[in-house]
């Protein structure tokens, strides 16, 4: 069975156990915020929205915001995104704690 998503002009095609193990990294990634922090958007969450964003040309926080929002069914048919995408200064907070 074959899952093929399109993202604007970029096709993703997932073969559903390779995406399963692709997924499954995001599952084992640990989120390097502060316990008890505003953390309302999971680790995983963020991952995928930007890795996806970024394949499909994203270059600002702004980008990976706007591709979230088009995007979001889609990307809800992986993680479940319960507050929605998150906004340009959760992605900056997010990363910047890796700089």
């Amino acid at each position: 069975m074959s899952l093929k998503y399109f993202f604007g002009e970029c096709k993703i095609e997932l073969k559903d156990k390779k995406a399963a193990i692709f997924l499954d990294y995001f599952a084992e990634i640990d989120d390097p915020r502060m316990p008890g922090g505003n953390t309302k958007h999971q680790a995983s969450e963020i991952l995928l929205t930007t890795i996806c964003a970024i394949v499909c040309g994203a270059d600002s926080w702004g980008d990976l915001v706007e591709y979230g929002k088009l995007k979001l069914e889609i990307l809800r048919s992986f993680f479940p995104y319960k507050y929605g995408v998150p906004s340009k200064n959760t992605f900056y907070r997010f990363f910047a704690i890796f700089l």
